[in-house]
């Protein structure tokens, strides 16, 4: 009898036990759903992948994948949105900007198809181990009740460092055209060359002629499929030529660049701007009142009236005074900056430490983040011209 009801016990426990966990598990199931909690109730709604960079095997194989540093690359990524989702936002991962740097920050995602997107960003190639940073995309599912995120995972990238190369100015490119030099003297130390130059490339940005503390553009602007610039360098007087090697990828060889440094007068640096194929204004404006000078000198000869040698006269005092009083004095203030050429971003030679006497030998203007700024060439002592903001001189 005792062992019947032991029997009856454990059976009854038993039953008791499971309807209690079947509860148990029923709460829960209706909890999850009352929030909405439950990931296997919520469909999927992104999902993202790369579908071109550089050095994939699946990518165009047949071409060269070699990169350099310095380079640029571009990715293209595709996001792929479910069940009416929108994408909310996409983000890379943080980079060592020493390594690697998004150049394309401001990029629109474009549809390509009902449900994808795409969008291409462009990477600086800095440092030859390197890795393109993970992507992290988020969409918004079509009733806005809950999001989803996504990630494309970080990729490695070889990456080949030129810099070792003692004479290598950092340039990626091809078809280097020389098309104008000038070397003139800057002071009693140091001469200036300023080149012209065009290029198919896309990173002189990077130019840098080594062993030079004072160089830089002073002009940089796009011709067609080449890049056209005017550089300079402040070279020491003794040496005879400028010689520097750029980096051919297609070809996959350095190329020579030499530039025979001759001195052509001891007129110093007054004509920078003249390598710059526009006309000077003051030479312009001699040449026409000599011309009429010649013509109505010949009219006089040929026809003899006195009027032809009046306006003669009135231009020869014309001529005399624009040669006599065209350049005015002043002095230039403290902090100026002595810029080469007259151009925004023009390679800054020297800066005035205290008011110094100058000789204003020129002028032009020039827009500068949409507001017209007024620059004076002048003349510093006897040995040193550039340009410098007409708010640092004062007129005598």
């Amino acid at each position: 009898m005792v062992r019947w009801w032991s029997k009856a016990a454990m059976i009854l426990a038993f039953v008791a036990g499971s309807m209690a966990m079947l509860s148990a598990v029923e709460d829960t199931a209706q909890g999850e759903f009352q929030d909405g909690s439950s990931e296997e109730l919520r469909p999927k709604i992104i999902y993202a992948k790369i579908i071109s960079a550089p050095q994939m095997p699946q990518d165009q194989p047949s071409q060269d994948q070699t990169l350099y540093v310095g380079q640029e690359v571009f990715v293209t990524y595709e996001v792929s949105l479910f069940v009416g989702a929108i994408l909310k936002s996409s983000s890379f991962e943080k980079a060592a900007r020493d390594k690697i740097e998004l150049q394309t920050k401001n990029v629109s995602w474009k549809s390509v198809d009902s449900g994808r997107l795409q969008a291409t960003y462009g990477f600086k190639l800095k440092a030859s181990s390197v890795s393109i940073p993970a992507l992290n995309v988020t969409a918004l599912s079509a009733d806005g009740s809950y999001e989803e995120s996504a990630r494309v995972n970080s990729v490695a990238l070889s990456v080949i460092d030129l810099r070792s190369n003692a004479q290598y100015v950092g340039i990626l490119g091809k078809n280097f055209k020389l098309l104008r030099t000038k070397a003139q003297s800057l002071d009693g130390t140091h001469n200036i060359v300023i080149f012209e130059f065009e290029i198919q490339s896309k990173n002189l940005k990077d130019m840098a002629i080594k062993g030079f503390d004072t160089q830089g553009f002073e002009e940089l602007s796009q011709r067609n499929d080449s890049m056209y610039g005017i550089y300079s360098v402040v070279v020491p007087k003794e040496l005879r030529e400028l010689s520097f090697e750029y980096f051919n990828p297609d070809l996959r060889r350095f190329e020579g660049v030499h530039i025979p440094i001759v001195v052509v007068s001891t007129e110093l640096v007054s004509t920078q701007s003249d390598l710059n194929p526009k006309a000077s204004y003051t030479l312009f404006k001699l040449v026409v009142i000599g011309a009429f000078i010649a013509l109505f000198l010949g009219l006089f000869l040929w026809r003899g009236y006195k009027i032809f040698l009046f306006v003669v006269a009135l231009l020869c005092g014309v001529l005399i005074y624009s040669l006599v009083f065209n350049n005015i004095y002043g002095v230039l203030k403290s902090g100026a900056a002595v810029s080469i050429l007259p151009m925004k971003d023009s390679t800054i030679v020297r800066i005035i430490e205290s008011d110094t006497p100058v000789q204003i030998v020129g002028e032009r203007k020039m827009d500068l983040q949409g507001q017209e700024v007024l620059l004076y060439k002048v003349l510093i002592g006897d040995s040193q011209i550039g340009w410098v903001r007409s708010e640092y001189v004062s007129k005598d």
